[in-house]
């Protein structure tokens, strides 16, 4: 609704392109400053207006991800419209950037729509975008929350118990709730490979051992503590909680006093 608002408001200005590409303004002095620009028409929304409002869509509590992934698409839509009509630096302005996919990916993430965040990063990287670290560590969160979704229905479904959002028949096994846990896993590897651009870092870690709690992998999770510690990182209170909660998924009482060993042995006590 921001952005329409912003496009209605640029329509009745006469403007017909975005913000970043305005016509001839005139200057005005402000306490002996010079202010280009200051009462210049408004053209639309531009680049900026639009990465706010993908991450507004991902950060909402109303699963408006999808919302997020259509901005992202019209950012594409006019980029392309701006670049032919000869006006380069206006779509260089609004061409999908790394903050517009991973704030999008980022929605996702919310949603567990891993796969479709595995997509939005393979499109980026055609796209001559490359992802950070920020972007992957969404992609695996993403992961992360279908596993659990997934896993809860797998439960309930074993149970008797109706699904989770109608997803129980999707996961009739525990092998394919960990579809997107093996996922995850294949990427923080990737992202460990000696040819890798973008190394992980904590959080990226947090959200793998979070896909291995949820599924059920409390091996995997203590797997990935090791590997956090060989590159050299500090395990974090999420870390630890996420150890935790594979331990009690599976009722690994071992697990869970090394747990509490290590967080000893952080602390010092």
């Amino acid at each position: 609704h921001y952005l329409e608002a912003m496009k209605g408001l640029g329509e009745r200005d006469g403007g017909g392109g975005t913000a970043s590409s305005p016509g001839p303004a005139a200057a005005r002095s402000t306490n002996g400053r010079k202010r280009e620009g200051a009462r210049q028409a408004l053209r639309g929304p531009d680049g900026v207006a639009y990465r706010l409002a993908i991450s507004a869509c991902a950060r909402s509590p109303d699963g408006r991800w999808r919302d997020g992934i259509r901005l992202l698409d019209e950012m594409d839509e006019l980029a392309s419209s701006l670049e032919s009509a000869g006006r380069e630096r206006a779509a260089s302005d609004v061409r999908p950037d790394v903050v517009a996919y991973t704030a999008a990916i980022a929605g996702c993430s919310v949603a567990g729509e891993y796969a479709r965040a595995i997509r939005l990063i393979s499109r980026m990287r055609g796209e001559g975008v490359r992802p950070n670290v920020v972007t992957f560590s969404a992609v695996i969160n993403a992961c992360a929350t279908a596993t659990s979704n997934l896993a809860r229905a797998h439960e309930e479904r074993s149970g008797g118990v109706g699904g989770v959002d109608g997803l129980s028949a999707a996961a009739t096994t525990l092998d394919e709730a960990r579809v997107p846990m093996d996922r995850a896993l294949r990427l923080l590897a990737a992202m460990r490979s000696e040819g890798s651009s973008v190394r992980p870092n904590v959080v990226t870690y947090n959200a793998a051992i979070r896909a291995c709690a949820e599924g059920l992998n409390p091996g995997g999770a203590f797997d990935l503590l090791g590997r956090l510690r060989d590159d050299g990182l500090r395990p974090t209170i999420v870390t630890y909680g996420s150890l935790m909660t594979a331990c009690e998924r599976v009722g690994d009482i071992e697990g869970a006093s090394r747990v509490f060993r290590a967080i000893r042995a952080e602390d010092g006590m």
